[in-house]
């Protein structure tokens, strides 16, 4: 892959990343780029599942505090879960490129719809919880299992169809239903992973660099959707997350950015900025760019601080 190329990667992983962790379906973003940058369907797909899954320990370490009480339902659906995500895996791996690339379009379509429910499904479940009589999560194993497949095999907007089996079968709270299906995401999608790693598939040089892009950009995520009332996380986007793009250094080299020294003093805030001079540094270091070091130094620092802020805030939600 060219530099560009890796660097459209990383940054659409950095957006996954946030919009997973914002409201899930960033598979809808940095897939469609891989296979822009000229990456084969089922490659791409394989290469973005071991890339994403980073992100998915980030939701579920966030929410863990609503996961106890809830020993005997792991016990039983994550088991199902990895078991689902294994199948949909090999299903993959066994569906051949032709395949599946003709089955990318439905695919697309499922996610798309299934992300447009997902309002009025939490709705829904909010306004049904109490009124179902108590079920044993045996109940929900079967379907669990069935949804992994297709979370092995695609996966965007698998979280939607995990949370309506939940709410569907078992009695609780909104809140520890999410928790439990985070859980259930992260078992099926690692299993998966695991299994693409040594499948041969795998893109590497994407890979890495859009793990680290996912894992700055779920942090970033975490940390605004503690910040941000659900109800506003569209003005959100045009608020933040488009002046977090502009000043992140994408278009352009920060050490270019002399002659504006306000802008640049600015950019230097972004972490952004120093995902985009790091992968300048490392795929075209004739480019102008940021000492690597320091972006190795603050990247890391960067991702502390926001999971901590995040994590602080998920907590306090949900004590609140």
């Amino acid at each position: 892959m060219s530099p560009v190329s890796l660097l459209l990667a990383a940054l659409a992983a950095l957006g996954a990343g946030l919009i997973n962790a914002l409201a899930g379906g960033g598979t809808l973003l940095s897939f469609p780029v891989l296979t822009a940058v000229g990456v084969p369907a089922l490659p791409a797909n394989i290469t973005n599942a071991v890339a994403l899954c980073p992100g998915y320990f980030g939701a579920t370490l966030a929410q863990r505090h609503d996961l106890r009480g809830q020993r005997d339902r792991l016990l039983v659906l994550l088991p199902a879960s990895a078991i689902g995500g294994l199948a949909g895996g090999l299903l993959l791996l066994h569906s051949g490129e032709r395949v599946f690339r003709s089955a990318v379009p439905f695919l697309i379509l499922l996610a798309s719809v299934l992300l447009a429910l997902q309002d009025p499904l939490r709705r829904w479940l909010s306004a049904r919880v109490g009124r179902a009589a108590p079920a044993s999560a045996l109940r929900a194993a079967v379907p669990i299992g069935v949804a992994s497949i297709y979370g092995g095999y695609f996966g965007a907007g698998l979280s939607v169809i995990v949370l309506a089996v939940l709410g569907i079968t078992l009695d609780d709270s909104l809140t520890r239903l999410n928790a439990l299906k985070q859980a259930i995401a992260l078992s099926g999608n690692v299993a998966a992973a695991l299994l693409f790693l040594f499948s041969g598939r795998v893109v590497w040089q994407a890979a890495l660099v859009m793990a680290v892009g996912a894992l700055v950009g779920g942090a970033m995520g975490m940390t605004m959707g503690t910040l941000v009332p659900p109800n506003r996380i569209q003005i959100m986007f045009a608020l933040i997350l488009t002046p977090l793009l502009f000043t992140g250094a994408v278009q352009y080299p920060w050490p270019s950015l002399g002659h504006l020294r306000w802008f640049q003093i600015i950019a230097l805030f972004n972490p952004m900025t120093y995902v985009s001079e790091g992968l300048r540094a490392a795929l075209v270091p004739d480019v102008p760019h940021i000492a690597p070091w320091v972006c190795l130094l603050v990247l890391p620092t960067a991702l502390l601080v926001l999971l901590a802020i995040g994590a602080r805030g998920f907590v306090n939600r949900s004590i609140d």
